[in-house]
């Protein structure tokens, strides 16, 4: 054996080690990295929802407000004084408040939802015999209504576990086209 192998049997063993050590170090570094990616990417996403939550609190209180005086235009006698109120705040927070804080799901049943009403009122005026399909009409758009904003109830205060019990139970796509 020379002594160029020698040297170099000798030297495997310390190339080897520093090879491990080093490639150690740098997953360590890699995997340390990750993790804090993870943990500022994570709490981005929650500050941002945490940001958000007054907004979408507001939008529900409005579209609460919104289903009640549907389902009140559903089912009370037409010009009660439930009815005529429920129709004032109808049309106070379809022009106004209600036009700020909507998303495009609940604003299209809101325009269908009135001209269902529209159309209710205009029959009733003119005796045409239709008024009770108008008023089932009135009655389903009220329920759709109420589904979009239970909805939006799970989509923006419940978490992911959470969600996916409620999808379980309910199957949006099947009822409501989406």
């Amino acid at each position: 054996m020379t002594i160029l192998q020698v040297l170099l049997v000798d030297l495997k063993p310390q190339v080897e080690s520093a090879d491990f050590e080093k490639w150690f170090k740098i997953l360590g570094l890699v995997g340390g990295l990750g993790t804090f990616i993870f943990g500022v990417l994570k709490w981005g996403m929650e500050t941002k929802r945490e940001f958000k939550k007054p907004f979408y609190i507001k939008q529900l209180d409005y579209y609460s407000e919104a289903v009640t005086a549907t389902a009140t235009l559903a089912t009370e006698e037409i010009y009660s004084a439930d009815y005529s109120a429920a129709r004032k705040e109808f049309y106070r927070l379809y022009w106004g408040k209600l036009s700020i804080v909507e998303n495009n799901d609940v604003e299209t049943q809101m325009v269908v939802f009135g001209n269902l009403l529209e159309k209710y009122e205009k029959d009733q005026a003119s005796g045409n015999k239709t008024i009770e399909q108008n008023r089932t009409a009135l009655k389903q758009a009220s329920l759709k209504l109420s589904h979009l904003v239970f909805k939006h109830v799970t989509d923006n205060f419940l978490g992911s576990k959470e969600r996916k019990e409620y999808a379980r139970k309910f199957y949006w796509s099947e009822s409501f086209g989406k």
